[in-house]
């Protein structure tokens, strides 16, 4: 039986410009209550590699360094029902997703949401980009990222770093 899983608030504050965001968090994400809480997952290396966040600072400080970098993070769904970690267990008719529509209207420095692989991406594409007001998704610069979950075997660390670069440095 899949079970309900409920995603984490947005980590956004005013200097925001860029929002990384993913589909829904990991078991052990959940478990840690962190976002990317694996320790297999590339993300937080790829952000030490990128703007020179340690991996190794407490959760809370990597957030706030993040934030202070104007980078936020959420997650398309608010809830789901899925068997195990993957997206691909998904189950699609159980999907709840974020209302981003409040959130992009009053955080109107953001102008570049990174999904964080395909399903955030295609989740957002279709879910989200049609449910916010015109004015605001005409600001907005949508871009897929290869996905920095250990499970993605198709990219090599040193491409998910040179294509994560391109668009949280070319912005």
């Amino acid at each position: 039986m899949d079970q309900r899983i409920v995603g984490f608030e947005p980590v956004v504050d005013n200097k925001t410009s860029i929002l990384i965001v993913g589909s829904m968090p990991g078991r052990e994400s959940i478990r840690r209550n962190e976002y990317y809480g694996h320790p297999r997952n590339r993300f937080w290396p790829m952000i030490e590699t990128v703007l020179g966040i340690p991996s190794t600072l407490p959760y809370a400080e990597r957030l706030q360094a993040l934030n202070d970098s104007g980078v936020g993070l959420w997650d398309v769904l608010s809830s789901c029902e899925r068997q195990g970690s993957s997206d691909a267990y998904i189950q699609v008719e159980s999907e709840v997703y974020n209302e981003f529509a409040s959130m992009l209207d009053a955080r109107r420095r953001i102008r570049t949401i990174c999904c964080n692989g395909m399903k955030a991406y295609g989740a957002f594409s279709r879910q989200i980009l049609p449910t916010i007001d015109i004015s605001i998704a005409e600001r907005l610069d949508t871009i897929r990222l290869p996905s920095t979950s250990a499970a993605n075997a198709t990219y090599l660390y040193e491409d998910i770093v040179r294509l994560w670069a391109i668009a949280l440095l070319d912005v």
